[in-house]
């Protein structure tokens, strides 16, 4: 995955894209699903420490955002089980920027993402679902 980022002041927007394979299965071969991940892409708002305080070291910021989840499950020999949706998703989160020099830096940063509709129809249920999970990243910032 991956996202661009404009912070101006302490208020800034982003674009974040990710796409996480074998998101619903498991190492253990009697585990019904043989393929599977969960993509995601959201527009998020972004409130950063002032520079004032941080002086071009570790920034610490806040995120969220709306954005679509597409879900896909494909089950050993259950066609009619398989999944593939698109669903409204929200995001939450915190993170940190530290600059190695004036153009490079690092990011890290932890979100919780989850859908927004609630009747959400699953091929593994008998009832509505909720897609949620948490997402760590680490990623190599580029300034311009």
């Amino acid at each position: 995955g991956g996202s661009a980022a404009l912070i101006v002041g302490v208020l800034g927007v982003e674009v974040d894209y990710a796409w996480v394979p074998r998101f619903f299965q498991d190492p253990d071969p009697e585990v019904i699903v043989v393929n599977s991940h969960v993509q995601t892409i959201a527009g998020n708002v972004i409130l950063a420490a002032p520079l004032s305080l941080t002086r071009e070291s570790l920034r610490p910021y806040a995120v969220m955002g709306i954005g679509a989840m597409d879900t896909y499950a494909e089950y050993y020999r259950e066609p009619s089980l398989q999944v593939d949706d698109t669903l409204p998703a929200f995001n939450v989160g915190v993170g940190a920027i530290g600059m190695l020099g004036n153009r490079t830096g690092l990011r890290f940063d932890l979100r919780r993402f989850t859908n927004l509709d609630r009747d959400t129809p699953s091929g593994t249920t008998f009832g509505p679902a909720r897609v949620h999970f948490w997402r760590g990243t680490v990623g190599v910032v580029f300034r311009y």
